[in-house]
Formats: C-alpha cells, structure tokens, sequence
C-alpha cells in the first residue's frame, strides 16, 4: 500500500468501511493455523474492515476530521487506532497468546 509504514511479515493494512483515507493493520490469515487461530484473526480482520464481529461486538473509531481536512490527505496514508469491545468468549479472547504458542509450537520450542 502506497505511502503506508512497512509491515512485518504475516501482517497487511486494510481500508476500513466507510473511512477510505484511514489503515489499520491487520494479521494475513495462515493457511496452516488451527481452526481455533484463522477463526480468530478473521474476526479481528472483520473488526478492522466491518467494524463488527460476529459476537456482536463493534469497533469504536475516534471522531473523523472534517471534510475539509480530509481532502487535504488526498493520496496519503493515514494509520487509525481504533478500539474493538468483544462479548466475553468470543474467540479472539486470548488470541495473541494462541498465536505465540502456535507459533513457538511450529519452531518445536515448549513454553
């Protein structure tokens, strides 16, 4: 994506709906994660783009800038913070220390 900051490897930006001058940056899904892992990052993925999981919970984005200033961004990149609010056991509870465990588990190291 033109004019974004590097990611690291397994991530990529993603345009919000509805927020076309904002990117977030989100986990590609492995193709050999568990069940449990690719269901996981894809519900963050659909909080990133959607603004909805499918637990019900929504993604709360800062108020936008004026129209004014966002034309002024023009074929910039701008990176968004945004906080997401998940039902209790959703799967993305957890999720980040699913994926290092995976992850270590892959490399044969034990925690």
């Amino acid at each position: 994506m033109s004019g974004a900051p590097p990611l690291p490897d397994g991530w990529e930006w993603v345009t919000p709906k509805e927020r076309p001058y904002d990117r977030v940056p989100v986990r590609i899904i492995p193709e050999d994660a568990p069940p449990r892992i690719r269901e996981g990052i894809a519900r963050k993925r659909m909080m990133a783009i959607e603004g909805e999981c499918p637990c019900g919970g929504m993604t709360h984005w800062p108020p936008e800038e004026p129209e004014e200033v966002r034309r002024t961004w023009e074929g910039k990149i701008r990176p968004a913070t945004h906080e997401e609010h998940h039902w209790r056991g959703c799967l993305v509870d957890g999720l980040e220390e699913a994926i290092a465990e995976w992850e270590r588990s892959k490399k044969g190291v034990r925690s």
